[in-house]
């Protein structure tokens, strides 16, 4: 396949259509450079201008899709089969590539060999004499180029024969695609066969490539020389007319021309001079603008800055703060008082306790001492009774101790004001040793 892409390429290049840069087989081939190929190839094909179908696509994916549209619907329009949209030209295939490479070429081929066919004429003799000769040499020319076209088919030869020779080298191409895809041991053999015959057609292509040129440069300059002998004729024909009739026409001609470059120059500076006013009222009305919009801005940077000065009194106004360092300060010094409180606090609560330990121990010793108090004297009087009971000497006694002025109390009244003198004795006794009650009360029992 790639001797066969190349022969196409080799085909594209000859018949005028420049492949973009590096584009070298049907691999290569990008929507752009396809787009390109094909749109080249259509002018090529149409014989119409080169900015009839652009070269390049486009950044727009709308632009895109239209180019690609308007070349599929002008290929098929050509004749082509297969199946072809702009998908086939934004996302391209190999195959289907080099199907409309194959399609491209065999037009382009078919396209060439319907140029122009040109003959080779023998130059003009010169003429000179009267006018009588003039005009007899005239007609003899005007009657040569009247019949150019029955001279021009007698060398018609030429083009069919290249169109002979491309149209077989197309046919020749397909058939070996065919030949390749069917037995691919005919390949070298076909391949080698097509190159010399490619280079035999590219030289007689070149040979009559270079014929169809001068004789186009030789129908040129005839087609030249027939419009001057035309010319010459005219004259000749005319020249009964006076030369005054010439020169009054010449005179109406110019003063028409004088007359009209007049006008256009009176229409051009009207034109202008409205154009200016215009332009002058615009810019005008741009000035006011301008202006209304400059007083406006003016009026508003005044206002702002009035606005400003009012809050920077408000603001001199205001009492001035201590700074944030000051708050820092008293924060942190705050803080540590609270801790210092804190462990006063902490101090206070253990004294506190120990405290009411020793205040519990102190209440538990004033309970044992009253127990033992409150036993030592019941244990007293109920020796007093037995001894009263037993003994009158004793109740005699005990009638001396006793002091005259004092009433004679009951039982009862005794206990409770031993009980009260005992509670009343409690802060001593909480002070001084116990011993010295337990002394003081067996001292007593002594001396009953």
């Amino acid at each position: 396949m790639d001797e066969v892409e190349e022969i196409l390429l080799n085909s594209l290049k000859r018949s005028g259509v420049s492949l973009p840069v590096g584009v070298s087989s049907i691999k290569d081939f990008s929507p752009d450079a396809l787009v390109s190929i094909c749109s080249q190839s259509l002018c090529l094909i149409l014989n119409c201008a080169a900015s009839s179908f652009p070269t390049s696509l486009p950044d727009s994916t709308a632009y895109r899709f239209k180019i690609c549209s308007d070349v599929a619907l002008a290929i098929k329009s050509l004749g082509y089969r297969e199946e072809l949209s702009f998908h086939q030209f934004l996302y391209p295939s190999d195959e289907e590539v080099l199907k409309l490479a194959r399609f491209l070429v065999e037009r382009l081929s078919e396209e060439s060999s319907r140029g122009i066919s040109v003959v080779k004429y023998n130059s003009a003799e010169s003429i000179t004499g009267t006018t009588e000769a003039l005009a007899k040499v005239c007609e003899g020319q005007l009657s040569e180029t009247s019949n150019l076209d029955g001279d021009l088919g007698s060398n018609k030869s030429l083009g069919n024969i290249r169109e002979e020779t491309i149209h077989d080298l197309s046919q020749r191409i397909k058939n070996c695609a065919d030949e390749q895809d069917n037995n691919p041991s005919l390949r070298l053999d076909n391949v080698n066969e097509l190159r010399n015959e490619i280079k035999d057609l590219e030289g007689q292509e070149k040979l009559l490539m270079n014929e169809m040129h001068d004789k186009a440069l030789t129908l040129q300059k005839l087609q030249d020389e027939h419009e001057i002998w035309k010319a010459a004729l005219d004259l000749v024909m005319n020249d009964k007319k006076s030369m005054e009739l010439h020169i009054e026409e010449t005179d109406a001609k110019v003063k028409s021309k004088q007359q009209r470059i007049i006008e256009l120059e009176t229409k051009s500076n009207v034109a202008e001079h409205s154009t200016k006013q215009l332009k002058d009222h615009d810019l005008l009305a741009r000035l006011k603008e301008i202006k209304q919009e400059t007083d406006s801005t003016l009026a508003e940077i005044s206002k702002q800055e009035a606005h400003r000065l009012d809050l920077l009194v408000e603001l001199r106004k205001q009492p001035k703060l201590p700074s944030r360092k000051s708050y820092i300060k008293r924060i942190t010094q705050i803080s540590k008082n609270s801790r210092k409180l804190d462990t006063d606090i902490q101090q206070i609560l253990k004294e506190t306790r120990q405290l009411q330990l020793e205040s519990n121990t102190i209440q538990e010793r004033l309970h044992r001492t009253y127990a033992m108090v409150n036993e030592l004297v019941f244990r007293e009087r109920r020796w007093e009774r037995k001894l009263m009971a037993f003994s009158p000497e004793y109740r005699t006694a005990l009638g001396r101790f006793r002091t005259p002025s004092l009433p004679r109390i009951g039982l009862e009244e005794k206990q409770q004001n031993g009980r009260r003198s005992l509670h009343h004795s409690l802060p001593v006794a909480l002070t001084s040793p116990n011993s010295r009650l337990i002394s003081t009360i067996s001292t007593r029992r002594t001396n009953y």
